[in-house]
């Protein structure tokens, strides 16, 4: 397994608990890794990744590049969390029964 079950513990530790728990959690981590742009923020606070591409200077296909790297970026972090979901969703659920689970789902 890619995690041992200590780690498994301290992801239900610290991302688990209700489904409305989780979902705060995961916004929250959204908000920190995939940051939405705010133009009612104030200065210096707007951030998003797409804000750090360069374009003076460069070509449509060298700014086409980043822009698919940011992106391809936010795609890995969003299905991360939504592992991340899965590892903490099943309450109740103890280390061995989700570890069953999870390599159960991966056969399919």
């Amino acid at each position: 397994m890619r995690y041992e079950d200590a780690e498994f513990n301290w992801f239900k530790a610290k991302f688990g608990g209700t489904e409305d728990e989780i979902e705060f959690n995961l916004k929250m981590l959204r908000k920190v890794f995939l940051p939405e742009y705010d133009a009612d923020a104030a200065i210096g606070q707007a951030i998003s990744p797409y804000i750090s591409i360069q374009t003076d200077g460069r070509n449509s296909d060298e700014i086409a590049t980043d822009v698919k790297a940011v992106n391809k970026m936010a795609s890995h972090i969003e299905v991360q969390l939504q592992v991340l979901k899965t590892l903490v969703g099943e309450k109740g659920e103890t280390v061995e029964q989700m570890k069953e689970r999870l390599l159960k789902n991966s056969a399919k």
